[in-house]
């Protein structure tokens, strides 16, 4: 999450639904208990009901939300050569979700 949080000031970007983030470059797994190494950025739908996709701030500005399913790098791969839209289906047919599960299978692997 810190990662995510100093990106877009460390490298003048920004974040957005579908993006994919490497934890270090190789990827890394983030824990010895996982081999799951980056993330894909996806609105809210699981946990959370349609309407939380974004708090409005003023008239002009809304903030919006994104959650955070951690992948394994064949996953992310997968992402690469296919696209986001077909790694999330994938995901969704066998129930990936916001909720984490560091002993999920690899869909792609």
């Amino acid at each position: 999450m810190k990662l995510l949080g100093r990106l877009p000031h460390e490298y003048d970007t920004w974040l957005w639904a579908s993006h994919t983030v490497p934890n270090a470059d190789p990827p890394a797994p983030f824990a010895a208990n996982t081999r799951m190494c980056g993330v894909i950025l996806v609105p809210p739908t699981y946990l959370f009901p349609d309407e939380f996709v974004g708090l409005p701030l003023d008239d002009e500005q809304i903030m919006y939300f994104l959650s955070v399913i951690p992948l394994y790098r064949e996953e992310m791969d997968f992402k690469l050569k296919h696209g986001a839209e077909a790694l999330l289906e994938r995901l969704g047919e066998v129930g990936v979700s916001e909720i984490l599960d560091i002993h999920r299978p690899n869909e792609c692997g």
